[in-house]
């Protein structure tokens, strides 16, 4: 039997963010595909222990926080496969992230081998933030953090060197990877996170209409952004660029899809800055309900300041034809292509992305929308990425 052992910090039922939505297509497509699916994850406030959607187990180890690595959960985590591999023995454990990290010696032990789905590497991470810092400061910063640096980079480290394959979201992590941790190119590879392309697609003038009507959007100039409301997705930052922007278009709208402990201070900004207006807070939003925002929208905004893998409301914003601007981390240039289908700009320079935005405004043509559509089309559809992830499980367990 293909049998698969997931292991993630926090699925879809625990609310998550694009990481969770990428683990539930992916183990759904590999469950239709005929691979029987379990994912071992923290525990439920509810006390769940197990559930089966779509073909796939889900296993919430109880007595654990819920989505914190804490030390109940990695040792929970790693008994809780030892018991069912001596039920029905896996043939693959795949680690999201460094969900497996500390149980990979177990895994590897039991004759598992290992497939890790990289997002975005901590080290990745760090540099990222550490050149934002003021140069005087950057001493006593790195002083700070080295301890930290080179145990969290050992540890990934050992991950890396016990699995057989390692999936990077996208070329700049696949880099990363090579680069920072030395590991062996021929043991990486890069798969471009997929959507829904038949779901996430252009309006009809129609559909657009009453999206913007159901928004209650007006003859608006409307601005979006989709993500959990932390700090490192950047939307103060984005909101500062939004008050530079009304300068020259008054008429403007900032939706703001998502949820998170920033929630209130985000809006206690927005009517201390007089924005209280522009910015609309959608909190937290299904699918149909994401679409829709993404349909009544004329750009798309992602101003993260933290790394980003290859997000997928970026890619589900350029599958909707709405033209982006983004900050340059993480994956998204192999999504924002300058001049074509959007705006880079550096992380945290609120004027760039704001000049950014009127550029967008201004020259949003249907050829920008055309070509935004196109390259999700050709690089990022999900079948193709389920496609992809099939034959490196394949290759690894030698089907």
């Amino acid at each position: 039997m293909n049998r698969i052992a997931l292991f993630i910090r926090l699925t879809h039922h625990h609310g998550g963010g694009g990481m969770e939505s990428h683990s539930r297509v992916l183990v759904e497509g590999l469950a239709k595909r005929g691979w029987t699916v379990d994912v071992i994850t923290t525990g439920r406030p509810d006390g769940v222990a197990m559930l089966t959607e779509e073909g796939v187990r889900y296993h919430f180890c109880q007595s654990t926080p819920p989505a914190i690595y804490s030390p109940a959960w990695l040792k929970a985590a790693g008994e809780l496969f030892e018991k069912l591999h001596k039920e029905r023995p896996f043939r693959v454990a795949v680690s999201q992230g460094m969900a497996l990290v500390h149980n990979a010696r177990r895994v590897a032990h039991a004759g598992v081998p290992i497939v890790v789905i990289d997002h975005g590497t901590w080290m990745s991470a760090r540099i990222q933030r550490f050149k934002m810092v003021p140069s005087p400061e950057r001493p006593r910063i790195l002083f700070k953090w080295f301890p930290r640096i080179v145990r969290e980079w050992w540890k990934a480290r050992i991950l890396y060197y016990l699995s057989s394959r390692i999936i990077a979201v996208s070329p700049r992590i696949h880099d990363s990877i090579i680069r920072n941790y030395f590991v062996r190119k021929g043991k990486v590879v890069s798969i471009n996170n997929g959507v829904d392309l038949s779901f996430f697609r252009p309006p009809t003038e129609m559909e657009r209409a009453k999206a913007r009507q159901e928004l209650n959007l007006g003859e608006t100039f409307t601005i979006v952004s989709v993500g959990a409301l932390v700090p490192g997705k950047g939307i103060l930052e984005a909101m500062d660029a939004i008050a530079i922007l009304v300068r020259d278009f008054p008429h403007c709208i900032y939706l703001i899809v998502g949820d998170g402990y920033f929630r209130q201070e985000l809006i206690e900004k927005a009517q201390r800055s007089g924005m209280g207006k522009i910015a609309r807070f959608l909190g937290r939003q299904d699918t149909d309900e994401v679409r829709r925002s993404l349909w009544a929208a004329d750009s798309f905004l992602m101003a993260s300041i933290g790394v980003e893998g290859a997000p997928l409301s970026l890619i589900e914003a350029m599958a909707c034809g709405l033209p982006a601007v983004a900050t340059n981390v993480g994956g998204n240039a192999n999504i924002v292509i300058n001049g074509v289908t959007g705006e880079l700009v550096p992380p945290g320079e609120v004027k760039a992305m704001a000049d950014a935005l009127g550029k967008v405004l201004k020259n949003s043509k249907p050829d920008m929308r055309r070509a935004a559509r196109s390259l999700a089309c050709d690089s990022f559809g999900l079948v193709a990425m389920i496609d992809q992830y099939e034959r490196v499980i394949e290759s690894v367990v030698g089907c």
